[in-house]
Order: structure tokens, then C-alpha cells, then sequence
């Protein structure tokens, strides 16, 4: 009996000492495993690491290329602004350019006008002179009898001595007309 149970202890000895080698490689095999998946994961995490610093390169370049279009941005804004304010600048220097120019030729027209003015003025003077010396020459002129040594057209129109004819009064309206124009002329200039 003894060795009965000698035999049966032993039996169930290798029966546990099976189990428990197979429990031994179970688990070996689930530390194997582990270890496969850690050395695994760590392969990832690498991967994932070497992706995530060529990311936060990425952003940064990007960052930076954004940073630099921003100031070139920045730049032409400031350019365009600067050109507009010289248009602007050249614009109102073309407007006040034609301005003057437009008053210039005002001035001009005018100066003109008043130099015809003051040459037809001079042509009915020069009329009524010939006039006058025609006259006088037919009848001698009240000056020529009180012995004056001024020409009649050398006179101006407040010297002429009272018309004594309907030719001096003539003359005498002509000069003081053509003074007056004159004056204006002058005035005006």
C-alpha cells in the first residue's frame, strides 16, 4: 500500500510537475508576447516620435513662410499706400499746374484783349489827329490864336480848349474816351 501510494504521490507528482511546466511555458510564451508587443510599441513610439518632429518641423518652415508672407504683405501695403500718396501728391501738382495754366492764358486773352483795345484806341486818335489837322489846316484851331506852341494831338483831353468846331468836340470825346481806356487798360494790367 505504501508503495501504492508511493506510486500514486509520484503520479500525481508528475502530473504537477506537467501542469506547471505547462503552465511555465504558457507563461514564457505570454511574456514572449509581451515583450514582442513591447518592443513593438516602442518601435511605434519611435515612429510616432520621428513623426511628430518632422510635424513641428513642418509647422515651424510653415510658420515662418507664413511670417514672411505676412511682412511682405505688410511690405506692398506700405508701397501701395506710398505710390498712392505720390498720385495723389502728382495729381494735385497736374491740377494747380493746369490751374495756372488756365489763368495764365486768362491773363493773356485779357492782356490781348486790352493791347487791341488800346491799338484801336490809338487808331482813332491817329484818325481824329488827321482829322483835326485837316480841319486846321482849312481854318486855324484856337490855340494857333492864342499863340500856343503845343500841338493839338500833344494835348490831353482836359487841355484842349473849348471845341470850336463839331470836329474838335469830336476829338475832344475821342481823347478822353481813349484816356479813360488807357487808364483801365493800365489799371487792369
Amino acid at each position: 500500500a505504501a508503495h501504492a501510494e508511493a506510486t500514486t504521490a509520484a503520479s500525481v507528482a508528475s502530473q504537477e510537475l506537467e501542469r506547471r511546466r505547462g503552465h511555465a511555458q504558457t507563461l514564457q510564451a505570454r511574456l514572449e508576447a509581451v515583450a514582442d508587443r513591447r518592443k513593438s510599441d516602442q518601435k511605434l513610439v519611435l515612429v510616432a516620435a520621428d513623426e511628430l518632429m518632422q510635424v513641428k518641423s513642418e509647422t515651424a518652415q510653415l510658420k515662418a513662410k507664413a511670417e514672411a508672407m505676412a511682412q511682405e504683405l505688410a511690405d506692398s501695403e506700405r508701397r501701395a499706400e506710398e505710390t498712392e500718396h505720390k498720385a495723389l501728391a502728382v495729381a494735385r501738382e497736374l491740377v494747380e499746374t493746369s490751374q495756372s495754366i488756365a489763368r495764365l492764358r486768362g491773363e493773356v486773352a485779357a492782356g490781348e484783349n486790352l493791347r487791341s483795345q488800346l491799338q484801336e484806341a490809338q487808331r482813332e486818335k491817329g484818325t481824329l489827329e488827321q482829322r483835326l489837322d485837316a480841319i486846321s489846316r482849312r481854318q486855324p484851331s484856337s490855340s494857333d490864336q492864342r499863340g500856343s506852341a503845343q500841338e493839338p494831338s500833344a494835348l490831353t483831353a482836359l487841355e484842349l480848349p473849348l471845341p470850336t468846331s463839331p470836329a474838335e468836340a469830336e476829338l475832344r470825346e475821342l481823347r478822353t474816351s481813349q484816356d479813360r481806356a488807357v487808364n483801365e487798360a493800365l489799371r487792369s494790367a
